[in-house]
């Protein structure tokens, strides 16, 4: 169990036709290595929401027509991606770092 689960807002759908009930205005952004768009070079907004797939194998194509933006992490030629920890905290920071999260964050510290 980790320590901090009590600390966070998580919302688990059944399914994701209930997961697009509830944000049908939102911009949905996509992390995958299929993608065209560096992360870095994208502007992320305050309402986006980032949606990672499964490390083995990403978004699932079924729901890649949904996407309003498709991103990628910026890499070194090699034969792997990055792993999935690491992608899901880079892409959350630098959406962070662009909306100003991070001064949210610590004024609500204080």
């Amino acid at each position: 169990m980790i320590d901090y689960a009590d600390h966070l807002d998580m919302t688990r759908h059944r399914s994701w036709n209930d997961f697009l009930a509830i944000a049908p205005s939102r911009r949905l952004i996509f992390l995958t290595p299929r993608a065209r768009n560096n992360l870095y070079e994208a502007a992320i907004g305050s309402d986006d929401i980032l949606i990672r797939g499964r490390e083995t194998s990403g978004v699932p194509y079924a729901v890649h027509d949904r996407a309003d933006l498709l991103l990628a992490l910026p890499m070194a030629a090699a034969p792997r991606s990055l792993n999935i920890v690491v992608t899901g905290a880079m892409a959350p920071g630098e959406a962070l770092r662009q909306t100003s999260g991070f001064s949210q964050i610590a004024a609500a510290q204080q």
